[in-house]
């Protein structure tokens, strides 16, 4: 009997350790408390429609990049840049159009923004897809979608590099409210159906791209 309780104890104890690993390892890449004046947050969503059983469905990428805010509600913030566009299998290592490969698409052109503008301002990619955010870093292993995430890694690794390890994620809650998650949702089902606006695209600061 003592046994037996010794090694339920000792499972538990196992357990709760894994789980305090895991934990550590999905937060490895959080911002500091203090951040750099120039960060940037960088909102992405995906979205999938799919209309009945023999619809392939559409899918698309939404990026909002925000300065100005303070990281977290950012209602200060000002949108300075906006990108968004449809996934077409197998462009770009999409191998079928879903929700979470839309969700992938939106870091990895996130990650591709901040690499190539900014000239390597520190910034922190907000996402609400934690499949997609714990792909692109390696924290999970992709079991589907492995060639888009492989991608999503490498543009993870090229952006840290670029940025001198100043970029960091922070997870944001999908459809609460939160004006700029809400922002990256509109511009991915804009995406969705057809809608390609780059990030280059000229305009006055803190106005919205339709």
């Amino acid at each position: 009997m003592f046994s037996t309780i010794a090694t339920r104890e000792r499972r538990r104890r196992l357990q709760a350790e894994a789980g305090q690993k895991k934990d550590q390892r999905e937060q490895e890449h959080a911002p500091p408390i203090i951040l750099p004046a120039n960060t940037r947050s960088i909102f992405t969503d995906g979205s999938y429609l799919k209309m009945g059983k023999d619809d392939p469905g559409s899918a698309g990428y939404g990026v909002s990049v925000v300065v100005g805010g303070d990281a977290d509600s950012d209602a200060n913030g000002t949108e300075t840049a906006a990108a968004c566009g449809p996934l077409e299998v197998g462009e770009d290592a999409v191998e079928k159009l879903s929700n979470n490969t839309g969700e992938l698409r939106g870091i990895i052109e996130a990650l591709r923004y901040a690499k190539s503008h900014g000239n390597g301002a520190p910034a922190i990619i907000r996402y609400d897809s934690k499949y997609a955010a714990m792909l692109t870093t390696a924290v999970w292993k992709a079991r589907k979608n492995k060639e888009l995430a492989a991608v999503a890694r490498r543009e993870w690794t090229e952006t840290w590099r670029k940025l001198n390890g100043q970029l960091w994620l922070k997870w944001v809650k999908g459809h609460s409210g939160h004006i700029w998650n809400d922002r990256a949702d509109d511009l991915a089902d804009r995406g969705r159906r057809g809608k390609h606006l780059t990030g280059d695209e000229a305009r006055p600061a803190g106005l919205m791209v339709d």
